[in-house]
């Protein structure tokens, strides 16, 4: 940093403590008098404005008050990233280096400097000491951020990361897709990104536009659709993907519209439960070792965990999982709100993949947007990834079930999308 830059930061810094106490004062006069929901995201407005350290404190910590509502928390979001003094960006660098205690506070601040790196990527490398954080909710913000500019600074620090022995299950794979998203390229193992980086790096110039990269074996891109169902074998495969997390949470829809019969590729005809069942059973017991971490939750009106919380792939926790998923019957109608409320309340997962056919009737909610503000709510600093799967094959008609399609793939992606997973469509 030159002697300018922290000068200008001292100067900027002690400006910010000078106003420090009449900010907070006029912000906190401002939000007790707020009566809705308007007045407080005026009142977050314009503390953003006031683009100061303590400003961007209390931003931050709004943006994850769960007692807020996340319109307002998103707010907070938006005026945070709006934030472009110097003294700031410099204050949410060593932050997100370990000086925030708060780890999720981190996260949002990692989100801050990604978003800053955008307009300038001077910003990106203050993100680099975040790449060594334990949370897995940092480490996937600090990733995203990096991932945000095109530079051989940023290619040089994902390879390094990549090449981490302790680097393994989702912190891997968002490794993976962000080097794949940057260079274009679809290289899988750390080796093979060395080699070909050795060799690319001087003169490398980043791809124009925002070109995918090459397709790279059986991992799931942002969309798939599946028109033709394969047996549930090779490791679950055909529904699960190659699953990447050590820390996995499973979700299956078991509502009584699951009873429609599809055609598999075998010649069969399985209820659509039928089928997810032996897929699900078939990831569990060939692609879970025993260092995962899972759980199960299946629901339909009423919510049904098969553990309170994550528990160890051992050997014989697979087998009493296995029965339980054998177990399930078509039942009920679809509570979705409820269901993702307690899927979020693991506080060790990092990966869930979320099994409907349906549209949510029961739960606190059954409105899809709101549903998607509650999940970015939960999901907020924590930046669990969410792998949406609509599972429509078979005729609904013929078993006496009403369906709209477009209006279920539209909010499945959209869950998928905010918050970072793949959303695959069955039909």
């Amino acid at each position: 940093m030159s002697a300018r830059i922290a000068l200008l930061a001292a100067l900027l810094s002690l400006a910010a403590l000078t106003a420090r106490a009449d900010e907070a004062g006029d912000f906190k006069k401002a939000w007790a008098r707020a009566q809705d929901a308007d007045a407080r995201q005026a009142a977050l407005r314009r503390l953003g404005e006031a683009q100061s350290v303590e400003a961007a404190r209390l931003l931050a910590r709004a943006a994850l008050d769960a007692q807020l509502e996340w319109p307002s928390r998103e707010v907070a979001v938006e005026a945070l990233c709006a934030i472009s003094a110097p003294a700031v960006v410099l204050w949410a660098g060593e932050a997100v280096a370990g000086k925030e205690k708060d780890p999720l506070v981190r996260a949002v601040l990692c989100d801050y400097l990604g978003a800053r790196a955008t307009s300038d990527p001077q910003v990106a490398p203050l993100l680099l000491r975040a790449l060594d954080d334990e949370h897995t909710g940092v480490l996937a913000a600090a990733i995203r951020g990096l991932a945000r500019t095109r530079t051989q600074v940023t290619v040089d620090a994902l390879v390094r990361l990549l090449g981490r022995p302790t680097l393994t299950g989702r912190a891997r794979g968002d490794c993976l897709r962000a080097l794949r998203g940057l260079t274009g390229e679809a290289f899988g193992a750390p080796e093979e990104w060395r080699a070909w980086w050795a060799a690319a790096r001087e003169g490398w110039t980043p791809p124009s536009g925002d070109a995918p990269p090459r397709p790279s074996g059986d991992e799931p891109g942002a969309h798939r659709t599946v028109t033709r169902l394969a047996a549930p074998a090779d490791a679950g495969r055909t529904i699960y993907g190659g699953i990447e997390s050590r820390a996995v949470l499973f979700v299956v829809d078991f509502s009584y519209s699951m009873h429609v019969k599809v055609l598999s590729g075998d010649g069969t005809n399985p209820t659509r439960l039928d089928y997810v069942k032996e897929a699900l059973v078939d990831a569990i017991e060939n692609q879970l070792t025993d260092d995962h971490t899972f759980n199960i939750v299946g629901f339909s009106s009423e919510v049904r965990p098969w553990k309170r919380k994550l528990v160890k792939a051992n050997a014989a926790g697979k087998r009493d999982a296995v029965r339980w998923v054998r177990a399930l019957r078509p039942e009920g109608e679809t509570n979705i709100h409820d269901t993702l409320e307690l899927a979020f309340q693991h506080p060790d997962v990092d990966t869930i993949y979320f099994l409907t056919d349906g549209m949510p009737n029961r739960g606190k909610t059954t409105i899809t947007d709101e549903i998607l503000g509650a999940v970015r709510g939960w999901n907020a600093g924590r930046n669990v990834r969410v792998c949406a799967i609509a599972f429509l094959a078979g005729d609904a008609a013929a078993f006496n079930v009403v369906e709209s399609k477009d209006m279920q793939v539209t909010w499945l992606r959209a869950l998928a999308a905010q918050n970072g997973g793949t959303f695959t469509l069955f039909e």
